[in-house]
């Protein structure tokens, strides 16, 4: 099994399996998750407060791409480990609603939130301290991935899963394209 690393991610390894080797572990892979001070799914639920946008939309329970990893990756890659910490302390699982807003409203961590959207929405990365210039696309799936597309219920330029011809015919129902996190009476989100 050989790793090849790629300039744009160079966070993550991509492994190849030759005829020779046996079968790959998820303990092969690297784990870029392992050692950060914000955990995967208090990222994605954060991330679900922030964008409105369902967890179970953002991670999936199967994901190929793993874009929420990646997302996740390119944080840990760009912001320090203190204030991920802070991140963390700040976002209350219990009442993501609520604790999204007031981190929206942090001096520190306003634009560190907005940057998050952006991630989501873009699949690029967008420094909080230049917040209107975006820093790099993450990778291609990120970029095709970006939810702008399916809240416009459109498809990036290029590329599209629709067949020939898909423009005849009604657009699908925005549902069809995306769940939306929806706050509860209690404080959680229910979805739509």
């Amino acid at each position: 099994m050989s790793p090849q690393r790629h300039d744009h991610q160079r966070h993550l390894l991509r492994f190849h399996l030759s005829s020779r080797t046996g079968a790959v572990t998820s303990a092969h892979l690297p784990s870029v998750m392992s050692t950060t001070a914000l955990p995967l799914d208090t990222f994605v639920a954060l991330s679900s407060a922030l964008t409105g946008i369902a967890a179970e939309q953002l991670k999936p329970a199967i994901d190929p791409i793993g874009i929420a990893e990646q997302y996740l990756a390119t944080l840990i890659e760009n912001v320090d480990a203190a204030t991920l910490a802070q991140l963390d302390d700040a976002f209350d699982a219990d009442a993501p609603t609520d604790s999204a807003a007031a981190i929206l409203a942090d001096p520190t961590l306003g634009n560190l939130a907005r940057s998050i959207i952006k991630l989501w929405l873009l699949g690029s990365w967008y420094d909080p301290a230049t917040p209107d210039r975006a820093v790099n696309v993450v990778s291609a799936q990120a970029y095709k991935e970006g939810y702008v597309w399916r809240i416009m219920q459109s498809h990036p330029m290029g590329y599209s899963m629709f067949p020939y011809g898909y423009w005849n015919d009604q657009p699908p129902k925005f549902s069809d394209f995306i769940t939306l996190a929806q706050p509860s009476t209690t404080g959680g989100a229910s979805h739509v």
